[in-house]
């Protein structure tokens, strides 16, 4: 019989080595498609659930899956319109409505390996688009032209 930590935690890697490669895809894209990437497929997290819902048995839980749908959607406008980094903290509040959401008690309408993996999943992209996100604002901020410095003792 097989630890069910252990396979826990091989899910979560499993996800996390995905993400690693979605992130590849991203920094390969560069730019602004980089993190329309990244915004597209925070949206399209979401929306995973809903599918698992309509057509895994799990109808009566559409409400609250479209809800997810939309709070994401709500993230990722936000984000990409007007703060950057709201998108690496709803890609780890996906993962924590994955963990909180879809192994708690009977959730038949989503395969039991999913949740984890898609944790994995979510953190990797949450961890590298915030330090993504915080390199570029450094690397803004050296760049930046400074005023005129003040003299000494004024």
């Amino acid at each position: 019989m097989t630890d069910p930590s252990a396979l826990i935690l091989t899910q979560a890697l499993a996800g996390a080595a995905v993400g690693a490669v979605f992130v590849g895809l991203g920094s390969y894209l560069g730019g602004k498609r980089e993190l329309a990437l990244y915004a597209l497929g925070l949206a399209g997290a979401a929306v995973i659930y809903v599918g698992f819902a309509a057509w895994g048995g799990g109808r009566e839980h559409l409400g609250v899956e479209a809800l997810g749908v939309a709070l994401f959607t709500l993230v990722v406008v936000t984000g990409v319109k007007w703060w950057p980094p709201l998108l690496a903290i709803g890609w780890a509040g996906h993962a924590a409505w994955d963990l909180a959401r879809h192994t708690q008690g009977e959730v038949a309408y989503v395969p039991g390996w999913y949740p984890a993996a898609c944790s994995g999943f979510d953190l990797v992209v949450a961890a590298y688009l915030g330090w993504f996100l915080w390199r570029r604002a450094a690397s803004a901020r050296r760049l930046a032209p400074q005023g005129p410095r003040r003299a000494a003792g004024r």
